[in-house]
């Protein structure tokens, strides 16, 4: 009889800690970004990931974009370090009509500093990022 209780308390407790795992990860500003750069059903949700792939230095940079941009894609990831935000980040997107659109990012990072990413007309065709006219980043 023991035996049962100790398996129902180990089997209870490990789910209790499962989904208090689940119910924080699942909460966080990350997991949010994670599911925006795998999300890709429209124009805009592919510009978007574009523009998170990049401000993460996030090699889904390549599947996203069309192979005619993959050395823009290299000098972009190997020129500069992506800023360590805390769980705060805001997008917002504009699109400027025939597939192109602009995403504007910012942050606060882990030692108090404000985060700003935008990029500018991002061509998005058959749901690939073709082209984008400037990528700016500052600190705050």
């Amino acid at each position: 009889m023991q035996k049962r209780t100790k398996r129902k308390l180990l089997i209870i407790s490990s789910l209790a800690v499962l989904l208090s795992i689940v119910f924080v990860w699942g909460s966080s500003a990350q997991v949010d970004e994670y599911f925006r750069m795998f999300k890709r059903d429209t124009e805009s949700e592919v510009a978007v990931a574009f523009a998170l792939a990049l401000i993460k230095n996030h090699p889904a940079a390549y599947e996203i974009a069309d192979a005619d941009m993959k050395s823009q894609i290299d000098e972009w990831m190997t020129t500069r370090q992506p800023p360590n935000c805390t769980n705060e980040t805001y997008f917002f997107y504009g699109h400027s009509g025939d597939s192109v659109f602009d995403v504007f990012y910012d942050c606060y990072t882990r030692d108090g500093a404000q985060y700003f990413f935008t990029i500018s007309h991002i061509k998005i065709k058959d749901l690939k990022a073709v082209d984008f006219a400037s990528v700016s980043e500052r600190f705050n």
